[in-house]
């Protein structure tokens, strides 16, 4: 028939409930409730048996100014909450979400909420993943002795993570991982900023089976000391590590060290603050063929005081343009980030280590 055209309509009711369940999976809890909500007794029961991801502070500005917003407990798989946690455990205290919750984050954390929230982690009996960054106003920050606290409640009571990031301004030189010997978590990936070096090595006995780790180390308190290997375990799990390290802190002994107890790692990334020692291409070359067989990308960062240096940056340069690391396409790059400081950057993908 010339000139007609047929238009067709897709509704909302057209579509099977797993292709709404993958849109409503890119949305807020409160973002689907205050869209959708109440448009039909078919998309209702949708909303009402779904899993529902919840963002504290978007949804207190619903709660607020909008509508009030009715929650299925049993449905919470993952809660993020910032400023507005006090408002939030008021109306809702994390053990109503005993059955659900697989998820929490805490930004912006303030010290004053921990037995609200760490002290409720044995009721979480299904949450795998746990990210807290403690705020970095001074009167929100946990002393050394509420950081214990915390770490001891989450390796010793939080037994079903699998997944842990902490952050923390705390610089003290007390240690912050004590009394804690006889624990051994099911941790498979692991981000802490920071901790002494001491604590550090004690953490690696606490996750046998991490496989991932990311970790900002910073020196001990009255030095160095060069570890020992047999006090290391090995980590025969761990495939990727970063490191992030502070000024003062001498890698090359350590690092030696910990490889030895790391047999399967693939990727490896050093950056932070240093000297010439962490650059020198001649003893990573040793440390790679020596220590990670299986090494299959390296990355090195490191920033360098150079004022009080008469080191020549091209003599550094020339140990990185051996056999070695010219086979496995070593990308080397300076640069001057600050008037006195050299950003040192080595990149490597590695087929095989000889």
């Amino acid at each position: 028939m010339s000139g007609y055209s047929r238009h067709i309509t897709t509704v909302l009711e057209d579509l099977s409930v797993e292709l709404i369940w993958e849109i409503f999976d890119h949305m807020w809890y409160h973002e689907i409730y205050t869209a959708f909500q109440g448009l039909n007794s078919h998309v209702d029961s949708i909303i009402q048996g779904m899993k529902h991801r919840i963002d504290g502070a978007k949804m207190q500005k619903y709660t607020d100014h909008v509508l009030p917003i009715s929650i299925n407990v049993d449905n919470v798989v993952f809660i993020k909450l910032g400023w507005e946690i006090g408002e939030f455990l008021l109306k809702y205290p994390l053990e109503i979400f005993s059955k659900s919750l697989r998820s929490l984050k805490l930004d912006n954390f303030k010290k004053q909420y921990i037995s609200e929230t760490i002290d409720k982690l044995a009721c979480l009996k299904r949450l795998t993943r746990l990210t807290i960054r403690f705020s970095r106003v001074y009167s929100y920050e946990p002393d050394v002795n509420e950081l214990r606290h915390v770490f001891d409640v989450v390796f010793r009571e939080a037994t079903s993570l699998k997944h842990l990031n902490l952050f923390h301004t705390h610089s003290g030189e007390e240690a912050l991982l004590i009394d804690l010997h006889t624990i051994t978590t099911n941790l498979q990936t692991i981000a802490i900023y920071t901790l002494r070096l001491n604590d550090f090595i004690r953490l690696l006995s606490y996750v046998p089976n991490v496989k991932l780790m990311e970790m900002s180390v910073s020196i001990n308190h009255g030095g160095i000391t060069i570890l020992p290997s047999e006090q290391i375990p090995t980590m025969g799990s761990l495939c990727q590590l970063s490191l992030f390290i502070w000024r003062g802190l001498e890698l090359q002994p350590h690092i030696q060290s910990l490889l030895q107890k790391m047999p399967n790692m693939k990727q490896l990334t050093i950056q932070g603050y240093g000297d010439w020692s962490h650059v020198d291409g001649e003893r990573w070359e040793n440390i790679l063929k020596t220590f990670c067989k299986r090494i299959k990308k390296f990355s090195l960062h490191i920033t360098i005081n150079v004022s009080k240096s008469s080191r020549c940056v091209t003599d550094i340069e020339s140990k990185w343009r051996t056999a070695f690391w010219l086979e496995i396409n070593t990308a080397v790059k300076r640069s001057y980030p600050y008037t006195f400081d050299l950003l040192f950057s080595v990149e490597t993908n590695i087929t095989v280590v000889q």
